[in-house]
Order: C-alpha cells, then sequence, then structure tokens
C-alpha cells in the first residue's frame, strides 16, 4: 500500500511539474505573439502602410493619438492613416519599447515608451518620445491582434535629442 501511494505521489509531482513547464510555455509563446504584432506595427508604420498598420488592429479597435480626436474602427485608422501619409512626407523612425505586458485570459496589456527619431532641421536630429497604451484581444483563429491604443507625447522640455 506504501508503495502504491508513493508511486501515486510521483506521478502527480511529475504530473504537476509538466503543467507548469506548460503555462510556462504557453505564456512565453503568447509574448512572442504579442511582440510579433508590435514589430510588425512598427514596420508597417516604417513602410508607411495604412493597409498593414490597420490589418494590426480588430474591426473595431479604439485608437487614441495625442491632440486629436477618437478613431473608431479599423477602416477609419486607415483612412485617417492613408490621409496622415499623403499629408506628410517624413521619415521619422519609430519603435515602441515595451515596459510592461500583461496577459489575463483573452486579453492583453502593454504599455511603454514611443521612441521617434526626426529627420533633421538644423544640425541634430530630434528625439521625441511619449508612452502608449495597447490592449490586445486574443482573435479566434489565436493570433492577437490591437483592440485599443492610445499615445501619448511628454512634454517637449523633456524630449531627449539625439546626435546623428
Amino acid at each position: 500500500m506504501k508503495s502504491i501511494s508513493l508511486c501515486l505521489g510521483l506521478v502527480l509531482v511529475a504530473c504537476s511539474a509538466c503543467s507548469r513547464s506548460d503555462s510556462i510555455t504557453t505564456a512565453d509563446q503568447e509574448l512572442a505573439s504579442i511582440a510579433a504584432v508590435r514589430a510588425e506595427l512598427d514596420a508597417a508604420q516604417a513602410a508607411r502602410d495604412a493597409d498593414r498598420v490597420a490589418a494590426t488592429f480588430t474591426d473595431d479597435a479604439v485608437y487614441l493619438p495625442p491632440g486629436e480626436r477618437e478613431i473608431i474602427g479599423q477602416e477609419l485608422l486607415r483612412t485617417y492613416l492613408r490621409d496622415a501619409y499623403a499629408v506628410s512626407n517624413s521619415s521619422a523612425q519609430s519603435r515602441r519599447v515595451p515596459s510592461d505586458i500583461r496577459v489575463v485570459g483573452e486579453w492583453a496589456f502593454e504599455w511603454g515608451q514611443v521612441e521617434t527619431i526626426q529627420p533633421p532641421t538644423g544640425s541634430f536630429d530630434r528625439w521625441v518620445d511619449g508612452k502608449y497604451l495597447h490592449v490586445y484581444q486574443r482573435q479566434l483563429s489565436g493570433t492577437w491582434k490591437i483592440s485599443r491604443a492610445s499615445y501619448n507625447a511628454n512634454p517637449v522640455k523633456t524630449a531627449r535629442v539625439a546626435s546623428n
């Protein structure tokens, strides 16, 4: 009887370790999937491709750009970006640097810094930074898309200047 109890105990411990390992792997996979969405968003914005940027968002996305009205829906976001890219020929380079990502069921919450280097207007590039919040939603396919996005620029007096 003791040997059966001991074997059963060992099996339970082994199964517990396996399930913990599986959940860590799943969490790592989810974070990697979210990072891939962020990387695609950065690449699409660098390419000034409104269709690719909009594709990283859900159909009912809410986009909150700094100093402007909210943009609701993927199609309105696509139109907004096409218009913005058409009037600006800026070759600014941006990237998001996440500070924290939390996955809670079908939702993930990410906040971090946005760093943008604008083309030189004098002898130096201008470094503009700000903050962002993305709320991701897991799709039926298991992939992630941005459902809500908010951006806020830091005050100009705190902006950094990058040398060439």
